[in-house]
């Protein structure tokens, strides 16, 4: 581990390490590097966000949240993951009434067994 000390005898700003090399650091450049990496934080933040799709797809279609049936069950396998989860709304971009909805049919479609609880890949 280097130990570094500041340097006096020269410019205050100076940095230099404990063997006599000196790091061309001044208190200007330290805090842009600083904004640097605070910016790069930021911007990977909002890469890992998910994309937030804005109109929901089954009040584009002109359905109703009582028009979803535990019966169809196309329509319910596209707001299921392939392990067989349900898939949040944050992802699917619907409603809160469609999703409900949504969500409501899935497990009653399981409970009838037209739909799996988990999906295992053997």
């Amino acid at each position: 581990m280097v130990k570094r000390v500041k340097n006096m005898a020269q410019d205050p700003n100076q940095v230099q390490q404990a063997d006599g090399k000196k790091v061309a650091k001044t208190v200007e450049e330290i805090s842009n590097v600083i904004n640097l990496s605070a910016q790069a934080a930021e911007e990977q933040k909002k890469a890992k966000q998910p994309v937030v799709i804005e109109t929901c797809m089954l009040c584009e279609m002109g359905l109703k949240p009582e028009d979803i049936h535990f019966y169809n069950i196309a329509l319910l396998k596209k707001f299921m993951s392939v392990r067989g989860k349900i898939i949040p709304r944050t992802k699917t971009g619907l409603c809160a009434a469609h999703q409900r909805a949504v969500t409501r049919a899935i497990k009653r479609a399981r409970y009838l067994a037209l739909l799996p609880y988990v999906n295992v890949g053997i």
